[in-house]
């Protein structure tokens, strides 16, 4: 198992560090890394269910895994195409499956695999609800999350251990309350908390304290837009309101023209984050210090 977890560390690190490196450049991560790391995910996971021996039930796991995957990757067409009735077979088995697990595993000593590999469904699932919500802006960054939970089912055991590890009697709980990509997540969020505070400083010195857009991003001339930053001021028929959160389909271009007509000569923008540096920082953290919920508990 300790090969299997280093080749998962491994293959994660090369792969994020590459996205990494597209995300900062270009904002966009091409999708072969992704096929790469699900593909490494699902031979990983089935080698482990081999391993270990696991009963020949928890291959149905494969399913609604692969369905969400597949939803990353491949975007079934949402209207009345042929691909909608395959799209909807593809969640009825999904969710069939799951609750005939749910029910097999009742009275069963295995239910530790069963929890594990269910919390791997839901960080998969939370990985889309993220995007839709708006959590996880960028495409690429659902995805990495969404096969960052694939290729860690449980907590990689390694010859090192975290500084901040669990009391092995809880071990069990937290491998299900807080699934490591989760905690990879939380690792990735919190040095981004000092981003507000450097903003904050930056607006107040030029004299532009405006809450709580001074918070969250900064002016600039309208002719001289960041490439990667969305709009937080938007025309609308009634005039140019703040808006917080962009919408991913927005046409910038459209809007900044319509700005200028209006009479605007300066706007508030918000950066776009490389989300992908701060979560490959995440794995690493994650590996070395472990769950930071664990150190404020500690405390």
């Amino acid at each position: 198992m300790v090969l299997v977890d280093a080749a998962r560390v491994l293959i994660t690190l090369s792969l994020f560090l590459s996205a990494s490196f597209f995300d900062f450049r270009e904002r966009r991560v091409p999708n072969p890394h992704w096929w790469v790391l699900g593909a490494a995910g699902f031979s990983l996971l089935e080698t482990d269910l081999i391993m270990s021996q696991a009963p020949l039930k928890y291959q149905l796991f494969l399913i609604p895994m692969g369905t969400l995957a597949y939803e990353a990757l491949f975007p079934w067409d949402r209207d009345d195409s042929p691909k909608a009735p395959l799209r909807l077979l593809a969640i009825a088995s999904s969710i069939g499956v799951l609750a005939f697990l749910f029910w097999q595993s009742q009275g069963t000593s295995d239910r530790t695999l069963f929890s594990q590999l269910l919390a791997t469904v839901v960080m998969m699932l939370l990985a889309h609800i993220f995007y839709a919500v708006g959590l996880l802006r960028g495409g690429a960054d659902a995805k990495a999350f969404l096969f960052l939970a694939l290729i860690f089912p449980h907590y990689p055991a390694l010859p090192f251990g975290p500084m901040f590890s669990a009391d092995p009697r809880m071990a069990d709980v937290l491998q299900i309350a807080f699934p490591f990509p989760l905690v990879v997540l939380l690792n990735a969020v919190w040095p981004l908390l000092v981003l507000p505070l450097g903003l904050l400083i930056w607006n107040g010195v030029r004299g532009n304290l405006s809450f709580p857009r001074a918070l969250l991003g900064f002016k600039v001339p309208l002719d001289r837009v960041p490439r990667f930053s969305w709009l937080m001021e938007r025309p609308f028929e009634e005039g140019v309101r703040p808006t917080y959160f962009a919408k991913r389909d927005s046409d910038r271009e459209a809007d900044i023209a319509r700005l200028r007509e209006l009479g605007v000569r300066e706007v508030w923008v918000t950066p776009q984050i490389p989300f992908l540096i701060p979560l490959a920082i995440g794995v690493v953290l994650s590996l070395v210090l472990g769950n930071p919920i664990l150190w404020v508990i500690s405390r």
